[in-house]
């Protein structure tokens, strides 16, 4: 009898002690899925505030880049006041100059001069090339030599010059300097796309440089026309 009793208790124990094993596992594995899941949690919140990281970065680097092209912007604007005053002042000496030289020249330069003022640089620039075209045209197309240089041009043959061939004969006469005439070429493409197209937009510095080298060009052959 006793011995049963012994089996007994010991089963209950068996049993009891089976319960709190798996309890234990229970209680084991939830801890497990707790951590697993503070993990990926944790992991997700890192991911998320690596996102928000590299997306104030982004923006400083945009309001950066925003800032550097505005003072790009701002410096554009000035530097460009500051050549359209030079530019407009040099014209002004030309049209003094060229009052007691040639009037007609004098007044075409106030011509261009309106259209600086108006914000029509192309349509200055083509007036500037005009001018230096037909101040070219005065001084060689008289001369047999210019004939013969125009002739050889075309293979024996006579033609009407154009204002390539004047650039070209005083670049080949020295007037023009060979850095000279490659500027005087962007000025004749300029003077051309002006007469056979509308609303003709160049760059600023293209159009400086334009305005320059017809300025200095004019500015040279009045000094010739002086002496």
């Amino acid at each position: 009898m006793a011995e049963k009793e012994n089996n007994s208790w010991m089963i209950g124990v068996g049993i009891f002690a089976t319960l709190i094993i798996l309890w234990l596992i229970n209680d084991r594995d939830k801890a497990i899925n707790l951590l697993n899941s503070s993990r990926e949690k944790n992991d997700s919140l890192a991911n998320e505030n690596q996102i928000l990281l590299n997306t104030n970065k982004e923006l400083i680097n945009a309001v950066k880049h925003h800032e550097i092209n505005m003072k790009s912007l701002k410096e554009m604007i000035k530097e460009s006041n500051h050549i359209e005053e030079d530019v407009k002042k040099k014209i002004t000496t030309l049209i003094n100059d060229y009052t007691n030289i040639d009037v007609k020249v004098s007044n075409e330069l106030v011509a261009a001069m309106t259209l600086i003022e108006a914000k029509q640089p192309t349509k200055a620039a083509f007036s500037l090339a005009k001018i230096v075209e037909n101040l070219l045209e005065e001084k060689y197309s008289k001369s047999e030599l210019f004939k013969e240089f125009i002739k050889k041009r075309n293979n024996g043959k006579k033609r009407n010059p154009v204002f390539n061939d004047f650039l070209e004969y005083a670049k080949d006469q020295k007037l023009i300097e060979k850095e000279e005439f490659h500027f005087a070429k962007g000025l004749k493409e300029i003077r051309n796309e002006e007469g056979h197209e509308l609303d003709v937009k160049k760059h600023e510095n293209t159009l400086a440089t334009a305005f320059f080298t017809g300025i200095g060009l004019i500015m040279k052959l009045g000094q010739l026309a002086k002496s």
